[in-house]
């Protein structure tokens, strides 16, 4: 919170014995325009720590960004891949100038002395290459080289999986299914799925970690990546390939039980269903503003990566940086458990 930042920039400058100038704070609540902070933190010298409150998460653009800090757990993984992304760039030396011109003066080296500098390392480098060293490296590369015949080149004949590539892809595939039909009354979610279809909405993310974390523990082979892989080789699977186990998993299960005809990704169905919801809605006397869809989006991308959204998640990213709980009842008042609840179940099924 903001006054979290308070703390964190006190501790800062007293264990750098730096003044107020060397760190600063950058949120919506700071005495300074965050904006101008910003900017100082982007261009001069100082500050040379700026602490922020998700105002720097994303679209921001700060390359000479040193070091990048998470002080609590970020719900989205789409945020944080984005989070991560500020706190990852690269920079050279004459760019870093360039959007820096204060760093001129704050002790870089020249060019002259980095010719200096690097001249002295290579030769430094270059005092192991000894006669007897240089022959072993020699008659090692002999020993392991390889010729390529870049004249007299193959032709391909047939393109395509072969026999028993498809044969163990359906055995993968029936392992799978008898291990989740085998286990539908032990597990809790499996148990939803194969025993209550019509409540496989509430089917909430820890429900899917434990599944996820048993299959992992006790029958590796039957990683929902892998099974998803042997999956495309027998059919034609609908959506991208998933970024995690986790969804993955989900869309295995729904493909087992018969929820959908085809292996497709759960990001698709999210996807399709809120489309769905979205057009059911407005299609009646409700019109939802533009500030209301953006919030219907976020909740969108939080349901791909956690299967649900709880009212405790809108005290977290990236709800938090847009008011959290309290901006979300002003937009939608009394209806906003049931906009909420609607979106869960409507999205999952």
């Amino acid at each position: 919170t903001d006054s979290h930042a308070e703390d964190i920039i006190q501790v800062v400058r007293e264990e750098f014995g730096e003044g107020n100038a060397f760190c600063k704070k950058v949120t919506y609540q700071s005495t300074e325009d965050p904006k101008s902070v910003l900017a100082q933190f982007r261009n001069d010298y100082y500050p040379r720590v700026a602490v922020t409150v998700d105002m720097i998460a994303t679209g921001t653009d700060v390359k000479p960004l040193e070091c990048l800090i998470f002080m609590r757990n970020v719900q989205s993984r789409n945020y944080f891949e984005q989070m991560k992304g500020r706190g990852t760039r690269t920079l050279a030396h004459d760019d870093l100038r360039k959007v820096t011109p204060s760093a001129v003066n704050a002790d870089l080296p020249t060019d002259g002395q980095l010719e200096v500098t690097g001249r002295a390392l290579a030769q430094e480098a270059a005092a192991v290459f000894t006669g007897d060293l240089i022959n072993y490296l020699d008659n090692v590369r002999k020993l392991h080289e390889q010729v390529i015949d870049t004249v007299n080149l193959d032709q391909v004949e047939f393109a395509g999986w072969d026999v028993q590539a498809r044969e163990q892809a359906t055995a993968l595939v029936a392992d799978f299914a008898a291990y989740l039909a085998a286990n539908r009354d032990e597990i809790a979610a499996l148990r939803v799925f194969y025993n209550q279809p019509f409540q496989r909405r509430v089917v909430t993310f820890s429900m899917v970690k434990e599944l996820l974390d048993i299959i992992l523990r006790d029958r590796p082979l039957l990683a929902p990546l892998r099974v998803w892989q042997a999956y495309e080789q027998l059919e034609q699977v609908n959506g991208r390939s998933p970024l995690s186990e986790l969804t993955a998993l989900v869309a295995l299960i729904r493909r087992v039980v018969g929820v959908d005809e085809v292996l497709t990704s759960y990001e698709a169905t999210v996807n399709r269903n809120f489309q769905d919801w979205v057009f059911g809605k407005q299609a009646g006397a409700l019109k939802f503003s533009e500030e209301q869809m953006e919030w219907l989006r976020l909740i969108k991308e939080h349901v791909v990566s956690s299967f649900c959204l709880e009212r405790g998640d809108l005290d977290f990213a990236p709800f938090d940086a847009r008011g959290g709980v309290g901006r979300m009842y002003q937009l939608f008042g009394d209806e906003m458990d049931g906009i909420i609840q609607e979106i869960n179940e409507g999205l999952a099924a």
